[in-house]
């Protein structure tokens, strides 16, 4: 394991996934009704309705993101919020592959942590 694996799994990989498990679980057990799909979706638009003035173009682009998600999972959640605060893609090659390989340990960790199996 390299520095640069040490270093994002402690810092935004590692935040984003924490954030992305820690909320889920919550408004799972306060949301019975709702969805997986419904929960993710949801926190997407309070991730981004909570920031501060965003310009219009910001605004535009996240509106766009937003009604276009399918969301099936917690790393479909993250892999979204990664692209918007990261402009991470696909494209990016390595460091899209050690992003996720470094995010899917922080999950791995969590879900042995609390006895689930977030996917």
């Amino acid at each position: 394991m390299g520095i640069f694996d040490i270093l994002q799994r402690k810092g935004s990989v590692g935040s984003v996934i924490r954030w992305t498990y820690k909320n889920f679980r919550q408004l799972q057990s306060e949301k019975k009704d709702w969805t997986k799909s419904e929960i993710l979706k949801h926190m997407f638009d309070v991730r981004y309705e909570s920031l501060p003035v965003l310009s219009k173009d910001a605004k535009v682009r996240l509106t766009g993101i937003s009604e276009d998600l399918e969301l099936d999972n917690l790393m479909d959640l993250s892999a979204v919020i990664y692209y918007v605060e990261m402009n991470l893609a696909p494209q990016d090659g390595k460091l899209f592959t050690d992003t996720f390989k470094n995010a899917n340990i922080v999950l791995e960790k969590l879900n042995k942590k609390n006895s689930t199996n977030y996917k």
